[in-house]
């Protein structure tokens, strides 16, 4: 058996004294103006991180170097890990501490559950004008005297990019008459739609769809022209969103 030995200091180590535990306002000031600091740079950094991950960021002569993640201050962890109730500067910075933590792959997991989780929940709506097609630019492939100017049809998905007319459409077609003049004639037409590319409507924050249509259109009244009573049309027409 040893015998009992008495440790003077235990009581200073248990318990330690309050002016130990007090941080000195000026250390305090350094701290919050250290993480500030970091928090500023981090974020800017993330920014970068996401735009250009992946990619190279271009420059005068070549590919920039990638930028470094800039690393928090090393009591920042036993703070966020020791403090179980913090608010305001504090809370912030542990919050980028957990995303700092977080690797690229455990990041990019995240991100796609959070989108298809994003994509389960959300519900897609619909408005009729997304079908409604104003044409444009039309021509006749097997018959260059005739085109079109201006029309108007409304299509239904058929598969992927894919649509076909769910009615007839209008368009204005100028045509050539066989005195050698020429005459605006409408037309009503039929075909499908392929979907090309979404653009930015000039001068406007709203988007359209590009389209390409191949159509036949058939004249109305009057039949007498170089084109007969019906012609096939390629052409653009645009929807909106």
């Amino acid at each position: 058996m040893l015998p009992a030995t008495t440790i003077p200091l235990l009581r200073e180590i248990i318990v330690p004294e309050i002016s130990l535990a007090i941080e000195n306002p000026s250390d305090q000031a350094q701290r919050t103006a250290a993480v500030q600091q970091w928090m500023r740079d981090y974020t800017e950094w993330k920014e970068w991180e996401d735009h250009w991950r992946g990619r190279q960021e271009p420059g005068w002569f070549g590919a920039r170097n990638r930028r470094t993640r800039p690393d928090p201050p090393a009591w920042l962890f036993d703070e966020c890990r020791e403090l179980a109730e913090i608010a305001g500067t504090r809370a912030d910075a542990c919050r980028l501490l957990i995303a700092w933590q977080d690797d690229y792959a455990t990041a990019q997991i995240r991100a796609r559950l959070l989108a298809a989780r994003t994509a389960n929940e959300e519900v897609t709506h619909t408005t009729w004008w997304n079908h409604i097609h104003v044409d444009a630019l039309w021509m006749a492939p097997n018959a260059p005297v005739g085109y079109g100017v201006i029309g108007l049809h409304a299509t239904l998905k058929v598969v992927g990019r894919w649509q076909m007319f769910v009615a007839p459409g209008a368009i204005l077609l100028n045509v050539a008459t066989p005195d050698g003049t020429r005459a605006w004639r409408p037309a009503t037409d039929l075909g499908l739609s392929y979907r090309l590319v979404d653009v930015k409507l000039p001068g406007s924050h709203r988007q359209g769809t590009l389209h390409l249509n191949l159509a036949k259109a058939w004249l109305l009244g009057s039949a007498e022209s170089f084109v007969g009573s019906s012609v096939d049309l390629v052409g653009l027409s645009m929807t909106f969103k």
